[in-house]
């Protein structure tokens, strides 16, 4: 079922309960106005108005601790009469799982993440306590662990608050808090105060190393009995690689001597630390030696994870450091081969666009990044010679296109092809090329269709018909068909003068009855003037003289043989 305190979401309050105490539940819940998650711990019972003092107390004190190992309380407020507290949403494991289990996050926990995790623990009491605020409740229950390590205090929701005059704001002689984490003065009905806190730590630090809660019993009459009278079995005993001066810190936060524990918990964070550092450095040096396989292997992000946690661990290990350097120059290094590979491409890519200074940044920062690369330096410097060349093919193409503008255009060519020769990827002057090839073309067969017009005006058409078989466009075609024509008249004309001339001659011998001379000459014209009717008239009227010749001949004979018969007789 859906719920809200005030404009926190809980979309359902039995899904989303994260857990349950003497004073009360816990929710996941959304505060839409910064868009987060929070926790909103609620409080079980209105009708009881001391357990609605320690709640208020909860708020109050909670709410004025800031520190990154007590969790941080952001809200308090009353909804229908019902109080509830607001608070950063923790996701992690309580220390109860953790010792419950020996296991954090997925792997078995080890003596340096027990001291790690207590070390802080510390720091986040440490702070409370030097603002007058005393937990009461210190439980493995009551500290969360973050997955990346952090430790955190909760719920001082019985916490007692002591003003700078030792005020209190809790009845004296009241018995709050878990029976198995108090002090033994409290079971004399003395208020809890700092060392009572510090002895719970000592318990839930015993706890933690040895997976076993050092006066644990199953009956409170019991428990009480070894918390006031027994010593725990020593932690050596148990856990024999536990450092001897870790030992005896804890021995001395269980005291049953008030007066011999520690007064603050400066005291253990101080003994703590070089316990720590050498554990770090312990720990970091077993991490270190494994590396070098990981490197062989080829097994870089393991490796470089081991790095990481090796120089947390211990900020001055020689190994790690000496590694880290040698990885960081190989990523350097591999970095700079992929920003060289990049430039180059990119300088590639506006050489080929014609954008050459663009390329030629691109190789000399490329250049910068390599020095030892000669392909570099070599492409550079083809860049370098090549915008040389650009400009001076430039500066040729401006002086074409003023020779140009004087219509100069044998001379513009010329330069064009220097600068053509200089810049050949140059569209402009390519172009440029093209353009004055073609004017020169068109001005030179304009000159040509001079020369062969001239030529057919000089009846010279085979000549005119050569110069023009070289010019390929309207002019010359409409020009080759005039002189194509002219010289077909001219060839009529001349073979007309011929067949003239032949059929006078052949006429003459005609008339002057030389017959055979005119067959002759009549069978010849119509043979090379078959176009000629009158060649065909002339052999047809030579061939009627021919038959009348021989008709008189015929004639004559007849009658020269009747003259010599009549002789005869």
């Amino acid at each position: 079922m859906k719920r809200q305190f005030g404009r926190y979401v809980i979309a359902d309050d039995e899904k989303d309960e994260l857990g349950r105490g003497a004073f009360g539940r816990v929710y996941r819940a959304f505060d839409p106005n910064v868009n987060r998650y929070v926790a909103v711990k609620v409080i079980s019972s209105e009708s009881d108005p001391d357990l609605l003092d320690r709640f208020r107390d909860e708020s109050t004190t909670a709410g004025k601790l800031e520190h990154e190992n007590i969790v941080k309380v952001y809200d308090f407020d009353l909804q229908d009469g019902m109080p509830y507290l607001v608070m950063e949403l923790l996701e992690g494991e309580t220390l109860e799982k953790v010792i419950r289990s020996r296991m954090i996050f997925g792997r078995p926990i080890q003596l340096l993440d027990e001291v790690e995790i207590m070390f802080q623990v510390a720091k986040g009491l440490q702070y409370a306590h030097a603002r007058n605020v005393i937990h009461r409740d210190i439980k493995p229950g009551n500290i969360m662990v973050l997955p990346n390590g952090a430790a955190k205090v909760m719920d001082f929701g019985i916490a007692r608050v002591m003003d700078k005059d030792g005020t209190r704001r809790t009845r004296r002689g009241d018995v709050a808090g878990t029976i198995l984490y108090m002090a033994p003065e409290q079971f004399k009905g003395l208020d809890a105060d700092r060392r009572a806190d510090i002895f719970s730590y000592g318990d839930v630090y015993y706890e933690l190393l040895t997976g076993e809660h050092p006066f644990f019993a199953n009956d409170p009459g019991t428990v009480m009995y070894r918390i006031t009278a027994c010593e725990p079995q020593p932690i050596r005993e148990r856990i024999p690689e536990c450092p001897s001066s870790l030992e005896a810190m804890i021995q001395r936060l269980m005291s049953k001597d008030r007066e011999i524990r520690p007064d603050k918990l400066d005291e253990v964070i101080w003994d703590t630390q070089p316990i720590l550092l050498r554990m770090r450095q312990e720990r970091g040096a077993v991490l270190a030696d494994a590396i070098p396989a990981l490197l062989d292997a080829g097994d870089l992000e393991r490796a470089q994870d081991a790095i990481h946690q090796v120089l947390e661990l211990d900020p001055a290990n020689e190994v790690a450091r000496h590694l880290r350097e040698h990885l960081l120059e190989e990523e350097r290094r591999k970095t700079i081969r992929m920003r060289v590979q990049a430039l180059a491409e990119t300088g590639e890519e506006h050489a080929a666009a014609r954008r050459l200074g663009e390329a030629l940044q691109c190789f000399e920062s490329a250049c910068a990044l390599d020095k030892s690369d000669a392909s570099l330096r070599e492409r550079r410097d083809e860049l370098k010679l090549g915008i040389e060349k650009a400009r001076r093919a430039g500066r040729l193409y401006s002086e074409a296109r003023a020779e140009l503008q004087d219509e100069r255009l044998e001379a513009a060519l010329e330069k064009c092809e220097q600068a053509r020769s200089l810049d050949p990827e140059n569209q402009t002057v390519a172009q440029l090329v093209r353009d004055l090839h073609r004017q020169i073309g068109r001005r030179r067969d304009a000159a040509a269709l001079v020369r062969a017009d001239e030529h057919r005006s000089r009846g010279d058409y085979e000549q005119a018909l050569v110069i023009l078989d070289g010019i390929e466009d309207s002019l010359a075609a409409t020009l080759r068909g005039r002189v194509e024509r002219d010289r077909a008249e001219a060839e009529f004309r001349r073979r007309r003068e011929l067949f003239e001339r032949a059929l006078s001659k052949a006429r003459e011998a005609l008339v002057s009855q030389r017959l055979d001379d005119a067959i002759v000459s009549a069978e010849a014209l119509c043979a090379e003037y078959p176009e000629e009717p009158a060649a065909a008239d002339l052999l047809s009227e030579v061939h009627e003289h021919l038959a009348a010749q021989r008709r008189v001949a015929a004639v004559g004979n007849v009658g020269q043989a009747a003259r010599g018969l009549i002789k005869e007789e």
